[in-house]
């Protein structure tokens, strides 16, 4: 997919997307966090997660922000971001590693003296077992997705592990930072339903889950790392109400909630409570997929769905959804400082990113979506439970009707509605997403969303299930470059070119991270790579 020809053999320090895509965003996302004048260690920090619960604790098989946001606080890594900046770090590696082979080689050196929770020795073999756990099929990873071009992982010696690929990947310092290749126990088992309490090697350890109800992080006490690890212990509450965990930390009976808050709140957050409530860049974009490969009543491509095909009236209504759909008012519905209306797939915050100003972000423009001559048709429309959700999705529908549209709309639990979606031939016409960046690289956007070499048979992320030779192969192209400036600038265009010529999606807008915590809670600090609070640098008041 990424590929790269360099000299024989580098040092990956400041050089590669280090040092470029990371400085920048650095730049851009990074905020002051509010501090205290000394870091208190110790309390217990209570954390709700309203509505939901995280689909997983096991690394090798979560792949969402709530879940991520926990492991940041437990992950031991070869390569990590720091607390408050986009920027790598070597944590239980050495350094960063040697690169050779033209790229396609990665050594890296593990520091001795390391152990997960329940004492085991981190060793190379750690971060192997990782990797060959992810691409198991029988664990059915999400991870498998980024390792495609992976030829082998072997240790040499105790703490030496080499990374083979088949070909160069100019962002694989990234992949490698991804939560799915923690060190993890050898001794943990091959369980495609996910181990519960895993061993971990950072900060903090899961101790406790009770699904649907509960997780407990307890400190590390074999972490010896320079992370931060302030809370003596981190108290989930799962599937809590909204409303209720709202009250609840304004009157510091809970510290913060992972999902927010309730939208019609934040004014007057923003006004009383200054400096427990925080605005930041965020790395997601909201948007609608329209499923380009399948019909509504389950016949498959014959059936010829709204959305289906690569040229036509499929492609033509594709378009028309982009002109007709209401972004301001959709935006509207997750309150005051969400976000900004967008028409493209890449966030602002996303180097390669360029204001294309393809479709209307500030009135939807019905006139040209009929003059498009739409198909008129019966769609299936996906969605979550979530209050906000169900309305952005009346919304949509209401829009669509404008059109000759008309939406069934069915919604599920979070993590149910991911499975169904990811499943190829899952009978629905139109979904209603939203992707977070991995690592901030284009290619963890457009490439994953819409390289249709990326289907399988279950975990898609191409909810559109758009596979266009064309565009395939630019993104091939495109993530092969190692100039930056080259990089960026290839995949900006593939960013206009894929929503003006084929549109299989429907950016509505890029979110900002609003947080509100407990007046407890002091060291505030936000990871701008995975748009959170950090729980292990929080101090507890």
């Amino acid at each position: 997919m990424d590929g790269r020809s360099h000299a024989p053999r580098i040092l990956i320090s400041a050089i590669l997307v280090v040092a470029g895509t990371l400085l920048l965003l650095a730049a851009a996302l990074a905020r002051p966090a509010h501090t205290a004048p000394a870091a208190k260690i110790g309390g217990t920090l209570r954390v709700n997660l309203s509505t939901t619960d995280v689909q997983y604790t096991d690394p090798s098989l979560e792949y969402e922000s709530t879940g991520w946001q926990v492991e940041y606080a437990t992950a031991l890594k070869l390569l990590n971001w720091k607390e408050t900046k986009a920027q790598l770090f070597p944590e239980a590696a050495t350094s960063f590693p040697l690169v050779s082979a033209g790229g396609k080689r990665y050594t890296f050196h593990i520091r001795p003296g390391q152990r997960l929770s329940n004492g085991e020795k981190v060793t190379a073999r750690n971060f192997q077992y990782a990797f060959q756990r992810a691409v198991n099929a029988r664990m059915n990873s999400p991870a498998a997705a980024f390792l495609s071009d992976l030829a082998s992982v072997r240790t040499t010696g105790k703490l030496t592990l080499v990374i083979s690929l088949k070909r160069a990947r100019p962002d694989f310092a990234s992949i490698v930072s991804m939560p799915f290749f923690q060190a993890i126990s050898t001794r943990m088992p091959m369980d495609p339903a996910g181990v519960k309490t895993p061993a971990s090697g950072g900060p903090y350890y899961i101790s406790a889950r009770d699904v649907g109800r509960s997780i407990v992080l307890s400190r590390n006490k074999y972490y010896k790392g320079t992370r931060p690890h302030n809370p003596n212990l981190i108290s989930i509450s799962v599937n809590t109400n909204l409303d209720t965990s709202l009250l609840q930390v304004r009157s510091n009976q809970r510290d913060y909630d992972m999902f927010g808050v309730p939208p019609t709140a934040h004014v007057q957050l923003h006004n009383q409570y200054r400096k427990q409530y925080h605005v930041s860049p965020g790395v997601v974009t909201d948007y609608l997929s329209m499923n380009t490969t399948y019909g509504s009543k389950g016949e498959g491509i014959k059936n010829h769905s709204c959305f289906n095909g690569n040229a036509g009236v499929g492609v033509r209504t594709r378009q028309a959804v982009n002109y007709v759909v209401n972004r301001p008012a959709a935006l509207a519905q997750r309150g005051a400082f969400a976000g900004t209306p967008t028409d493209q797939v890449l966030p602002p915050t996303m180097p390669g990113f360029k204001n294309w100003k393809l479709y209307p972000t500030s009135k939807p423009n019905a006139a040209k979506a009929n003059s498009l001559k739409p198909k008129k048709c019966n769609i299936v429309f996906y969605g979550a439970t979530s209050p906000t959700g169900l309305a952005i999705m009346q919304l949509v529908k209401s829009d669509l009707s404008k059109i000759g549209i008309n939406s069934d709309i069915k919604t599920f639990p979070f993590a149910v509605r991911i499975a169904k979606e990811g499943h190829r031939g899952e009978p629905y016409d139109l979904d209603l997403q939203a992707w977070g960046a991995d690592y901030p690289d284009p290619v963890d956007f457009i490439d994953i969303l819409l390289d249709g070499r990326n289907i399988q048979a279950e975990n898609n992320n191409n909810n559109a299930y758009f596979n266009n030779a064309t565009f395939n192969n630019r993104m091939q192209s495109a993530g092969r470059i190692s100039n930056l400036s080259k990089r960026y600038a290839a995949w900006a265009l593939i960013d206009r070119d894929v929503m003006k010529k084929q549109a299989p999606l429907a950016p509505l807008f890029f979110r900002t991270v609003r947080e509100f915590t407990s007046k407890r809670v002091g060291c505030w600090s936000y990871q701008p790579v995975y748009g959170t609070m950090n729980f292990n640098a929080i101090c507890i008041g």
